[in-house]
């Protein structure tokens, strides 16, 4: 008998519909993935996560509104349950250490799209330990 995988939810928050487009066919492709939601800014994404409780939120450093890390910092406040990783378009220290302050789990350079599905498959093992 085949065991069913539990599909772990994924908001996806991105300026760019084009990379949003992208980025949820990308991750609706892995068959353990279902993105349930999107935003296109900060603000909206944290509206969208009260809404929808994902399991992960995938959230873009940069906005034009400049609150990705203040998005972060209230989704990981107001929903803990919800993991949080950050991309960047740059994997510099500066980086990791602000996504990690505002509260996500992981900063991942928005070209490493392995790295990025192995860290949302990561948060359904275990705790809400950072990487």
């Amino acid at each position: 008998m085949t065991r069913a995988v539990a599909q772990i939810r994924v908001l996806l928050a991105m300026q760019s519909a084009h990379l949003r487009r992208a980025y949820k066919h990308l991750l609706g492709s892995d068959g353990q993935l279902d993105v349930i939601a999107e935003a296109a800014d900060g603000c909206s994404a944290v509206a969208r996560v009260r809404q929808t409780a994902p399991h992960v939120a995938v959230i873009d450093f940069h906005f034009a509104d400049s609150c990705g890390l203040r998005a972060v910092a209230d989704i990981t406040l107001h929903a803990p349950a919800t993991r949080v990783i950050v991309l960047s378009d740059d994997d510099g220290d500066e980086y990791q250490r602000a996504a990690r302050e505002a509260g996500a789990i992981a900063c991942i350079k928005k070209t490493c799209f392995a790295a990025l599905i192995e860290t949302i498959r990561g948060t359904r093992v275990g705790s809400r330990q950072r990487t």
